[in-house]
């Protein structure tokens, strides 16, 4: 291992797969240590007795440049698998599965909304901005679009992307890209139609054949020698020349540091060169989610399980958040004959029910099965994953968060942050900071040569 890097990236999750991805096409000299055995992070794909199923992302929607290009440098685009963009989204609503609308003629169509609330969503682009400079996810729909839009829809989706509050959840940093569109155009109708979409996401949902840690094990596979796993780093320490990297008894120089860790790790870390920061990382809100994975027979699910899955709003007297169709959606998850189902439990509203025993869990997901699908007998294959302390929350206040990571970053030149915790927490967002990452520390690679040559 080259004692010179110009960067060091902690971390071998998909944020820092990517960065030092990005950071080796441009030539410089990276390396990445990851304290466990493998790379990939909360991405883990796992097959049992003929099934595929994740543990952690389901699917990523692709379509955003960084992340197509990673899977272009990864060389898989050969075995991408593309879900259909008509795979029904399902909610279970009023003791029934409804199938969500996805373009307008569908919105105006459905049953799932009243005549009221259709009527509601005339009254948008006339709404004023928010008093304050944030505001809840649940505030914002509130005033915007009602009651029932929250709580069919928006609480359901910050429940899919957060396992999250909407009372808690900023619009500003926990869905950034519809804040976007409102403070641009002033209307989230406004914005739906000078875009010529009618609302649904655009992208593609993907994977791979046994599933995305395909993605991650190409990453880590591709950068090499570059990639130590293992290597659990005991400390950061700025030096003259840039910092200093200290692993167990060794340490390495870097002149410049990528952080992409999780929020418990960062907080640890960035702890002796910013109390205050650290403490701001630490209290970020965190919700843990209990992932169970059933495999079915097909005659044991009277339900025809087709489309993506279905969201369950909060009072509607199911324990889990929702579930993915994964035999559904992607080819191979399941052998012929059966169906797999993976259902999320847990997050911010019931932490409690992830730290119970695996069997209450598995009993919980499929009694909640066996009412909207109407499953009968025993899961053929069954597993329960826990991810704690979990998915970190964009909460009210989550500015303070931002505001500490660009404070560290301008007190330490070349320290940067990568982690989910800052600027998204799905994986095209960890792809796209990653890309900017990279830039930077190019950028700032190519900017100390010009000036040492002169």
């Amino acid at each position: 291992m080259r004692n010179d890097l110009d960067c060091a990236v902690i971390g071998a999750g998909v944020s820092g797969l990517a960065v030092a991805t990005f950071m080796a096409e441009s030539g410089l000299e990276v390396a990445v240590f990851e304290r466990a055995a493998a790379p990939g992070g909360v991405i883990s794909s796992r097959t049992q007795e003929g099934f595929a199923f994740e543990l952690g992302p389901n699917t990523v929607l692709g379509g955003r440049p960084e992340i197509e290009r990673l899977i272009a440098g990864s060389g898989l685009a050969h075995r991408l698998l593309v879900a259909s963009e008509k795979a029904v989204r399902w909610l279970w609503l009023d003791g029934r599965l409804q199938a969500l609308p996805m373009s307008p003629p569908a919105f105006v169509a459905s049953r799932v909304f009243t005549v009221g609330e259709k009527l509601r969503l005339l009254k948008e682009p006339f709404v004023g901005r928010a008093a304050g400079d944030d505001e809840s996810v649940a505030s914002f729909v509130r005033r915007r679009l009602g009651e029932g839009f929250l709580r069919k829809a928006a609480g359901p989706f910050v429940s899919g992307i957060y396992a999250g509050d909407p009372e808690r959840i900023s619009m500003r940093y926990g869905l950034r890209r519809l804040h976007a569109i409102v403070a641009e155009h002033g209307s989230l109708l406004r914005g739906a139609l000078a875009r010529g979409s009618g609302g649904a996401p655009k992208g593609r949902m993907i994977s791979f054949p046994t599933g995305l840690a395909e993605l991650t094990g190409a990453l880590g596979r591709g950068l090499g020698a570059r990639l130590h796993l293992g290597a659990e780093v005991a400390g950061v320490e700025p030096v003259a020349a840039g910092f200093r990297v200290v692993l167990g008894g060794e340490s390495v120089a870097a002149r410049q540091v990528v952080m992409a860790v999780d929020v418990p790790a960062a907080a640890a870390l960035l702890a002796p060169l910013g109390a205050s920061e650290a403490r701001a990382f630490a209290a970020i809100p965190m919700a843990p989610l209990a992932v169970v994975f059933t495999g079915w027979r097909r005659e044991q699910v009277r339900f025809p399980v087709a489309g993506f899955g279905f969201l369950a709003p909060r009072g509607e007297g199911l324990s889990v958040l929702g579930a993915v169709f994964g035999s559904a959606l992607f080819p191979g998850r399941a052998p012929e004959g059966t169906v797999a189902i993976t259902c999320f439990l847990g997050g911010a509203l019931e932490p409690e029910l992830v730290a119970r025993d695996d069997k209450l869990v598995l009993d919980r997901a499929v009694a909640d099965l066996e009412r909207v699908l109407g499953v009968r007998g025993t899961p053929i294959v069954a597993s329960v994953a826990r991810w704690s302390p979990g998915l970190p929350q964009y909460n009210l206040g989550h500015g303070a968060v931002v505001a500490a990571a660009a404070a560290l970053e301008a007190r330490y030149p070349g320290l940067h942050l990568a982690g989910n915790f800052v600027h998204g927490v799905s994986v095209p967002d960890c792809a796209e900071t990653a890309a900017c990452v990279a830039a930077r520390v190019v950028a700032r690679s190519v900017a100390s040569n010009a000036t040492h040559r002169a």
